[in-house]
């Protein structure tokens, strides 16, 4: 599934997103985890990744990942910081 899942977004003629926002623990990999292989592809290179949880980060983020939201997530917080990380992804 994960392989599979890449794979597509790494496909030609899928539009490369402005942004990619993402939970921090998933199942077969973690949002960091996710951040990282997507950044080993120069198509996602200046791609910003949000990575959100209900727990509290236990460490500092690698560069990867642009920013994080703490669960619940207000819509207004969230609207803001993919502004802010796209516009710096520019």
């Amino acid at each position: 599934m994960r392989e599979r899942a890449l794979y597509y977004l790494a496909s030609e003629g899928v539009q490369t997103p402005s942004a990619i926002l993402s939970d921090l623990r998933m199942g077969e990999m973690s949002g960091i985890q996710l951040a990282q292989i997507l950044k080993g592809y120069s198509r996602f290179a200046k791609v910003p990744v949000i990575l959100m949880s209900g727990l509290r980060p236990s460490a500092e983020f690698p560069k990867e990942v642009a920013a994080y939201l703490g669960k619940p997530i207000d819509l207004a917080t969230l609207i803001r910081t993919i502004e802010a990380v796209t516009a710096q992804a520019q």
